[in-house]
């Protein structure tokens, strides 16, 4: 997540960029596959266009998983109203989520262990109980994700 700092404010945005680049890939090329059957000179047998239609289509439905997965998160810390703001935006919607720092009981990295390398992503523990991920998106890069807890921490004091 980029940090910026000011005064009153302090804001965190995560970078989605690469997953909207692999959702668009697919999507591209599952238009392509589907309408591949139309765009050959010579016709083609109907199990072979319908396999093409449907890779085709479930590439589309893959590339609308991977963009409803990776919605673009900024947290906002604003020290003036002692309340932290939670903005997801994607081509679904956009989402906010807010509360008072006295309803945080802690910060912590999630862990999740993908088989080949562990990735990290800082969440919020609520004194009701809830986890609130910062962000949707996991990170490979612990150091970075501990800078992100350690300025939550920081400014919740």
């Amino acid at each position: 997540m980029h940090i910026v700092r000011s005064p009153q404010l302090i804001t965190m945005v995560d970078q989605p960029g690469l997953q909207w680049l692999l959702a668009g890939m697919f999507g591209l090329g599952g238009t392509v596959s589907t309408l591949a059957p139309w765009l050959f000179a010579e016709p083609i047998t109907f199990p072979a266009m319908m396999g093409l239609v449907g890779m085709g289509l479930a590439s589309i439905a893959a590339g609308i998983y991977v963009f409803q997965q990776s919605p673009r998160s900024t947290v906002t810390i604003d020290m003036s109203r002692r309340e932290i703001r939670i903005r997801r935006s994607s081509i679904f919607g956009i989402a906010h989520w807010r509360a008072p720092f006295h309803d945080v009981a802690a910060i912590d990295l999630e862990l999740a262990d993908n088989e080949s390398s562990p990735c990290w992503r800082p969440r919020l523990h609520m004194k009701d109980g809830r986890s609130i991920p910062l962000s949707r998106l996991y990170d490979f890069d612990r150091v970075g994700q501990e800078e992100v807890v350690d300025v939550v921490k920081a400014a919740l004091q």
